[in-house]
């Protein structure tokens, strides 16, 4: 039982070291390219976007683009929680 506590604490704090460095890329990295996807999901090839609001989060981000005709609000999240690539939808 000693045995396995002694294994256990390592690794939990091993996953949680890993799981807080994701959330802080995922926070902290350039976000050009996902910010275009968003914006052409969010008005297609309307030259007439206009970003109004951002947010990032360790999970999801959230974006809010002006279109020609109205508001559109998308949010992009990872294929597995913290990692994987971004899939973007309209609200």
């Amino acid at each position: 039982m000693a045995e396995a506590k002694r294994l256990l604490r390592p690794i939990i704090s091993i996953l949680i070291i890993g799981a807080s460095l994701a959330g802080l890329y995922n926070v902290m990295s350039d976000d050009t390219e996902l910010r275009r996807q968003a914006a052409t999901i969010a008005c297609g090839n309307d030259e007439q976007r206009t970003p109004t609001q951002g947010g990032r989060y360790p999970i999801f981000q959230h974006y809010v683009f002006q279109c020609r005709s109205a508001t559109v609000p998308v949010t992009c999240t990872r294929a597995a929680y913290l990692v994987g690539p971004y899939t973007c939808t309209r609200d």
